[in-house]
């Protein structure tokens, strides 16, 4: 009986770190959460280019936002009309950013998958930048 319960134990813990972690499932089709830059297309020859290790941007339920693209500048406010976003930075610099800080970008969301492109650039063979949920 002593070894059968000292086996039990012994699988009961190899059964408890033996599990692998499963990944949380996220709302893809939600636009609050943390996204992960993937891909760009910036009208080069090469057209649509994957990013590996990608800045990451945060949309909160507050309407703030944290976008890492760039160095000095990184929070503000953000608002959304029927087909774009509107960043609203929030920084002691922002007056030498383009437009000023405020800056629109057209967005879609599907499967996933947020493409945003700048209404502030002129890109006549397109630009835009994509990304991909990594959290809720």
């Amino acid at each position: 009986m002593k070894t059968f319960n000292i086996l039990s134990v012994i699988v009961l813990i190899l059964m408890a770190f033996g599990c692998n972690k499963t990944d949380v499932p996220v709302n893809s089709n939600e636009l609050t959460g943390k996204w992960k830059l993937v891909g760009q297309d910036w009208g080069l020859p090469d057209g649509y280019v994957e990013v590996k290790n990608g800045y990451e941007l945060v949309f909160h339920v507050d309407g703030t936002f944290q976008k890492q693209k760039y160095n000095d500048c990184r929070n503000g406010n953000y608002r959304l009309t029927d087909s774009s976003i509107i960043f609203d930075y929030d920084c002691a610099t922002k007056s030498t950013m383009l437009s000023e800080g405020v800056q629109e970008e057209y967005y879609s969301l599907s499967n996933g998958l947020l493409q945003l492109t700048p209404s502030y650039l002129n890109c006549a063979e397109g630009c835009s930048d994509s990304y991909k949920k990594i959290a809720d």
